[in-house]
């Protein structure tokens, strides 16, 4: 396994790939991975249109990321992509993907049913994005069993010499009346049954996962996970049988565990060449992973502010054009743009002051992610607008998005944004 740590537009990196029929078989591999993203999210949230992958730049044998961030597996060849903001190589691999896992957690538009608890403990885990994805399946599928006995009604039909559960009437008349099979009965029941449709989903993504897992802790999890499968059948899964499991609202851990199973099936579908052997990708868009994520912060620690995301507002009476921020304070009428670069530019002070003058404001807030063990910076321009007649202010933020833990990084963004808000919490 050769492996490369790259970071979003970072430096260019030596791709291990000789011969020009090896390179365009990389590409097409690239190609289907861009191509069928909308598996793992929607395709709206990036650019949809283009057909070639917009993954990585490649030029000869060398390569470089975009704004991606997961990991790619291809022939022996595992490519990981880290955030921009933390390119820092002595920072701890885990904890940058527990940051990630903490991002999603707010987002609405992604697929990703992982949630990072403290109760997950993966010391003895290789540092990577699948091997804690891994990990917390594992252990998700482990605190379940300790509650749940995994028996399950599943709806069965057939045919027999006598009735089980209730008959059938229009299949008995269909066909076993009018093709003088009048000895045999068509039944439906739903007996209480261990070797369901969900334990060999489980059953199916244990399996998958112990021919991809590396290391050594996983592998046991794994191993000892699928002794307790030992009498479930071992079928073929496809997508549509997800969508057989009932769940109700107190069954949350059984939703989870379906979710994550998905996503792997998923993720093995996209990061699958065909004719290779089974692997698994995934790629984010970390530009909606950090619009989402503020948006969220701010609606769960603020609470106390109606703040709404993506609210289309008419810039016009006959409502053919329309704004809309990213965050909106909508009892001030506050525009607040997330801007997912290290570098800003002119066209950002343009698009929050269309928002400003179009709400009739006096002040627009962008927000941009700070450099790792770099502190939150607040700087405010001064614009003198000729159509409001007033002088506006736009507070340009780079926020400090990374702590040495979570519950660190909670405190410090309340303590940020507490400042950045103060006037609108009274």
């Amino acid at each position: 396994m050769f492996q490369i740590t790259l970071y979003e537009y970072g430096e260019w990196m030596l791709l291990p790939i000789e011969g020009s029929e090896d390179r365009k078989a990389f590409l097409d591999f690239l190609d289907n991975i861009w191509q069928n993203r909308g598996l793992l999210f929607s395709s709206s949230t990036d650019n949809g249109d283009e057909t070639e992958q917009q993954i990585f730049s490649i030029r000869g044998n060398q390569i470089r990321a975009k704004n991606y961030v997961g990991f790619i597996n291809w022939r022996g060849i595992k490519i990981e992509i880290l955030p921009k903001y933390i390119n820092d190589t002595n920072v701890d691999k885990k904890l940058i993907w527990e940051h990630i896992f903490y991002y999603l957690s707010f987002s609405k538009r992604l697929k990703f049913p992982f949630t990072w608890s403290k109760s997950h403990t993966t010391n003895d885990v290789q540092v990577s994005f699948l091997e804690l994805l891994i990990a917390l399946f594992c252990q998700t599928l482990l605190e379940y069993l300790q509650k749940n006995a995994s028996f399950y009604y599943e709806a069965q039909e057939g045919e027999s010499s006598y009735l089980k559960g209730k008959l059938n009437i229009t299949a008995y008349t269909k066909k076993n009346l009018s093709t003088g099979k009048w000895d045999k009965v068509r039944y439906q029941h739903q007996p209480l049954v261990y070797n369901n449709l969900f334990n060999q989903i489980l059953k199916f993504t244990i399996k998958q996962l112990k021919a991809i897992a590396t290391s050594s802790q996983n592998q046991s999890l794994l191993e000892n996970l699928s002794h307790q499968y030992d009498t479930v059948s071992s079928v073929q899964i496809n997508i549509a049988d997800f969508e057989k499991i009932q769940t109700n609202a107190n069954e949350l851990m059984k939703q989870r565990l379906l979710e994550m199973c998905k996503y792997f099936f998923l993720s093995q579908k996209l990061g699958t060449p065909l004719g290779s052997q089974p692997n698994i990708s995934v790629l984010l868009p970390m530009e909606v992973i950090f619009e989402d994520f503020i948006g969220g912060f701010l609606i769960e620690h603020f609470s106390q502010i109606p703040i709404g995301t993506q609210v289309s507002l008419s810039m016009d009476k006959g409502e053919s054009l329309f704004i809309r921020p990213d965050i909106l304070l909508e009892k001030h009428q506050l525009p607040i743009d997330t801007k997912y670069k290290l570098l800003d530019n002119n066209s950002d002070i343009y698009q929050i002051l269309t928002y400003i003058t179009t709400l009739g404001q006096e002040l627009g807030i962008l927000i941009y992610p700070q450099m790792a063990h770099q502190a939150t910076s607040i700087e405010n321009i001064q614009v003198s607008s000729s159509i409001l007649k007033k002088t506006i202010t736009i507070k340009r933020i780079k926020l400090d998005l990374f702590a040495a833990s979570i519950e660190s990084l909670k405190n410090k963004l309340e303590k940020d944004f507490g400042q950045i808000l103060e006037e609108f919490l009274n």
